[in-house]
């Protein structure tokens, strides 16, 4: 049976780095949402001729602002649950601002399915891929994990706290990455077009001064790299979040004593993707002039 201490410390590292998850996650739909507008000027800048075009309806965005909320709400979510579980293995003092932090996170998660909200499948798309079952799994995984987050001050110990919630960490977990491959996938079809007018462009625009052409050639590059920088960045938040459901099982195994072992190689994976993931929205290209 695995002791308190390392437990804690566990626990507390398992905290830390779902911070770094959520707080990379979060930060790379800013940039996809960056990238797709860049994109979408590039896009727009192609059709400029043809009729009823008009710069205040010429782009869209990939994430609307409550789409990006929901996600962040979510994300805000997992955080101030794992940051509730640290504060629960610690055994002297309870931090006050924690619990405001999670019931905070809690009211906003409540927000999401509460009567008058917007549907589901309106702020996360990828739900419409799923199962009715599937579905209602992804609501109730909201619901609980808000009645927690409301509820911090309970006296729960670490291995029924993961327990009764491990499933709906594992829901909201695919949620995120069936949500982040829906992104890809839009992604990759709506970059073709501005990379194949900018390429036809400069193909039947041989005559033109050496260094417009150049800066031409620079944008196509510039799109390709971005596309290709896009697809890798949501692929690594793909890996992060689904390492965060790892870790969340591999804490509850080992709280309720089972393979302590695999806790640290899980541990290790959550720290590392999550870190991986700042890496690969700050390498970004910026859109070219």
């Amino acid at each position: 049976m695995v002791t308190l201490s390392p437990l804690a410390k566990s626990t507390a590292t398992f905290s830390t780095a779902t911070a770094t998850v959520v707080t990379n996650s979060e930060q790379a739909y800013t940039t996809a949402n960056q990238l797709h507008h860049d994109e979408q000027v590039a896009a727009a800048i192609g059709s400029y001729d043809t009729p009823g075009w008009s710069p205040y309806t010429a782009t869209t965005p990939l994430l609307t602002p409550d789409q990006v909320a929901a996600r962040t709400k979510v994300l805000e979510g997992l955080k101030a649950y794992a940051d509730a579980l640290a504060a629960l293995a610690e055994t002297k003092n309870r931090n006050t601002a924690l619990n405001t932090a999670a019931s905070a996170a809690g009211v906003n998660l409540q927000s999401l399915t509460a009567a008058g909200a917007p549907k589901l499948t309106s702020v996360f798309p990828s739900i419409s891929a799923l199962s009715e079952t599937e579905t209602a799994g992804i609501s109730t995984a909201i619901d609980g994990l808000a009645k927690v987050l409301l509820n911090t001050r309970a006296q729960r110990g670490i291995a029924k706290a993961t327990t009764d919630m491990d499933p709906s960490v594992q829901a909201l977990c695919k949620l995120i990455d069936s949500d982040a491959r829906i992104l890809r996938r839009q992604a990759d079809v709506d970059y073709q077009g501005p990379i194949t007018n900018e390429n036809q462009f400069i193909q039947n625009n041989r005559s033109i001064d050496p260094a417009l052409r150049r800066a031409e050639i620079g944008k196509l590059i510039t799109l390709a790299a971005q596309q290709k920088a896009n697809d890798a960045m949501l692929a690594q938040l793909q890996q992060a979040v689904l390492a965060l459901g790892k870790a969340h099982t591999a804490l509850m195994n080992a709280a309720n004593g089972k393979d302590p072992e695999a806790l640290k190689e899980r541990l290790d994976d959550l720290v590392k993707f999550g870190t991986d993931l700042g890496a690969y929205y700050a390498s970004v290209p910026a859109a070219a002039e």
